[in-house]
């Protein structure tokens, strides 16, 4: 009987290191497959990720170009040179005729690069000649003469000021401010500027 009970145990310990050696190796693998895995898919997603700043950052480069063309565009449009003109002349008929010119140019332009919330053109003395708003793509309103608004005190006007032709002033991003005041309805913008020079050579 307790030869019996002795090859029983002798057996069962048999058994019991027959599986531990035989899990062993099997649970090694299986943590060695398991963190090459997860490299692999670390590396993978990675390498995805990389792909993908990539091809952002190729949009956003293409977009800078596009409103560097877009700015530089708009201007050199005759009926800015025609309101300098006719202000300068005090010619207030000829003034409203290239005032209204441009409006319409603007709103065009708006409508056909849905991108834009404000396009602005502003005189030497910081002062809005010609301003047109958009709000979800679609053209709201041309700015009345009454709120029309003075920008001088801005940062971005000082510093398209300094700026010689064919120069472009971009703005870090902030919130758009009227009359002032941060608008209610938080309104994060990129401004685009350049100065424009008169047939003397004046900003």
């Amino acid at each position: 009987m307790d030869l019996t009970k002795l090859k029983l145990g002798l057996r069962t310990k048999l058994i019991i290191i027959f599986l531990l050696i035989s899990i062993i190796p099997i649970v090694a693998i299986g943590i060695v497959s398991f963190v090459n895995s997860s490299n692999a898919l670390e590396n993978l997603a990675m390498e995805n990720f990389r792909s993908d700043v990539h091809d952002h950052s190729i949009v956003i480069e293409e977009d800078l170009t596009h409103f560097k063309n877009d700015i530089l565009f708009l201007s050199r449009l005759p009926p800015i040179q025609g309101i300098i003109k006719a202000k300068e002349s005090k010619n207030t008929i000829e003034y409203d005729e290239w005032v209204e010119r441009l409006h319409l140019i603007f709103e065009s332009f708006m409508s056909s690069r849905m991108i834009y919330t404000q396009i602005r053109y502003i005189d030497e003395e910081g002062n809005e000649m010609v301003r047109v708003d958009s709000s979800d793509g679609s053209i709201t309103q041309r700015t009345t003469k009454e709120n029309l608004q003075n920008k001088k005190s801005r940062y971005y006007f000082a510093e398209t000021m300094k700026l010689n032709k064919g120069e472009i002033y971009i703005s870090s991003i902030d919130l758009n401010r009227e009359f002032g005041e941060v608008e209610m309805s938080i309104k994060p913008v990129l401004r685009y500027a350049t100065p424009i020079f008169d047939s003397g050579g004046n900003r």
